[in-house]
């Protein structure tokens, strides 16, 4: 009885974080894979290649809430605990959530639908801000030093989990467009449920010792002026992470119908299957990046995407489901390798006292930049019909991203503060 409390005390960190962040992907990847269907509730009189470039241009309406969101949880993460701010997070992604699941349609209330459609994303934009990377941060946090890049990459599997359920939710109510509500009011009701689960978890170790060394107050300026390398770094690696997830996945999932024969059901149906090889080899790659620094293993991944982005892209020319299935499958390979190790890098480079709030702002900038990769690519594919320039950002993207995850180097504010 004794070995079963000491082991539930022991999962209950990663219950406790695994669950919110896999129902915040689940929200985001909702938005992507179902663009195709939402246009139809939220932009029916526009067509389809003017409403998939305003959709996914909208992608990244969180530019402004997002670091916003970060910025303030961040910083009560910092001061107030991991476990306050996460609940937080948490409860106001359930809120929004469940209310973009009951709004009312274009049909019922014109151009007002989006807008509210629109504001509901924005402010789900601000809570998000601190959800993925304080998971992460709780998790690393509880686990020690040992094989960070490991839990980095079991930590993003679980993230998959909820973008898994998203393809799946997708890839069915594509079958049945007028449920497109079901998906948002299940992940509210979730969402409470994970809210209560987090009322009962602990604070981390490591903040807790933070927090008994008193430090200075530090002016944001001065962290710009003296760490603005590394911060862009982290700026630009967490951009490719963006631009490595939604290019690949979501975009895909809109773009091989527009310019083949196979449609959105089947290319969802795909998605499912190259999701569950991205989030069986998330931990692999983690657990390779132990062996060999997670640096290089990021910077040779970025690398290979560079050189093979454009190749993958010109098997669409083909017009054949197979090697659209095997351009998806070498993605997967690619995004799992450089994401694997996110997490245990980006926290390396930071030290207890100020980590929430600079991991969860450089990736929120980041994230929110490369996310608008789906909406610049279209916009070239239509005025030049060309996959070079399809691939163009994410090329340029990931050359950036494999200098700046090598030559990162580490942020010690607490060092500064005394």
């Amino acid at each position: 009885m004794q070995k079963k409390n000491e082991v539930r005390q022991k999962n209950r960190p990663y219950i406790v974080a695994m669950f919110g962040t896999a129902l915040e992907h689940y929200d985001t990847s909702l938005y992507g894979f179902m663009a195709p269907i939402l246009i139809s509730v939220f932009l029916p009189e526009i067509n389809m290649l003017n409403a998939l470039i305003i959709s996914y241009a909208f992608y990244p309406i969180n530019i402004i809430s997002r670091p916003i969101g970060a910025i303030v949880l961040g910083r009560y993460g910092d001061q107030h605990g991991r476990r306050k701010a996460l609940i937080l997070s948490l409860l106001g992604t359930a809120i929004i959530t469940g209310i973009i699941g009951l709004l009312p349609t274009y049909n019922d209330i014109g151009i007002w639908a989006p807008i509210l459609f629109t504001m509901c994303r924005f402010i789900q934009g601000f809570f998000s801000g601190g959800e993925y990377n304080g998971g992460a941060i709780y998790v690393l946090e509880h686990s020690g030093s040992a094989h960070r890049g490991w839990i980095s990459g079991v930590y993003c599997a679980y993230t998959v989990l909820g973008i898994l359920i998203a393809a799946i939710v997708s890839a069915v109510v594509s079958y049945f467009p007028e449920y497109w509500r079901w998906p948002y009011i299940a992940a509210w009701i979730t969402g409470l449920i994970g809210v209560y689960i987090r009322l009962f978890a602990h604070e981390t170790p490591e903040f807790i010792e933070s927090k008994a060394i008193k430090h200075k107050p530090i002016s944001v300026v001065k962290v710009i002026a003296k760490y603005y390398p590394t911060l862009l770094a982290m700026i630009v690696v967490s951009g490719f992470f963006g631009t490595l997830y939604t290019l690949p996945s979501i975009l895909m999932n809109a773009f091989v119908p527009l310019i083949t024969s196979i449609s959105t059901s089947t290319i969802m149906n795909v998605n499912v299957g190259t999701t569950l090889l991205y989030m069986t080899l998330l931990p692999v790659s983690g657990f390779i990046s132990d062996k060999i620094s997670y640096k290089k293993s990021m910077s040779f991944a970025a690398i290979a995407t560079a050189l093979l982005t454009y190749p993958l892209l010109l098997l669409l020319s083909y017009n054949e489901l197979y090697y659209v299935i095997i351009m998806k499958i070498i993605f997967a390979i690619l995004s799992a390798w450089f994401i694997g190790p996110f997490h245990a890098w980006a926290q390396s480079l930071c030290d207890t006292k100020n980590r929430y709030l600079i991991i969860s702002l450089t990736y929120a900038i980041g994230g929110q930049i490369g996310g608008v990769t789906p909406a610049i690519s279209l916009v070239l594919w239509k005025y030049t019909h060309n996959l070079l320039h399809v691939a163009f950002v994410l090329i340029i993207w990931a050359m950036i991203a494999s200098i700046a995850a090598y030559y990162a180097k580490y942020i010690n504010l607490a060092k500064d503060m005394k």
